[in-house]
């Protein structure tokens, strides 16, 4: 290949080529991130996986679906107990009327 054979296709190159490349560069280093902007996203993704780690240390101590369903259980214990108490407390109440009425008719 000699210098004859290439001239004819320099204006090409001087009219196509070249303003195709340096639209190519220019597409592809605007596509680049620069290193400020890498630190940033950098800083951003730390601080969100930081956030993300104490977030899920806190949850390990909330209670689950089981110790709710205990909680539950306990409290309906303790509502029945609380029923009985209550009954029980309307018999002694019954009983300490009839007393007091029987001390009062015999004081008389």
């Amino acid at each position: 290949m000699t210098f004859d054979t290439i001239l004819p296709y320099l204006p090409l190159l001087n009219v196509v080529i070249i303003p195709v490349v340096g639209w190519l560069l220019r597409v592809f280093k605007q596509g680049l991130v620069s290193k400020e902007d890498l630190g940033v996203h950098t800083n951003r993704l730390t601080a969100l996986e930081r956030r993300t780690d104490l977030i899920d240390r806190d949850l390990k101590h909330l209670p689950d679906q089981h110790d709710l369903a205990r909680l539950k259980d306990a409290i309906a214990a303790l509502a029945g107990d609380s029923k009985a108490q209550t009954q029980q407390l309307r018999a002694v109440s019954t009983a300490l009327s009839r007393i007091e009425d029987y001390l009062l008719k015999a004081a008389k």
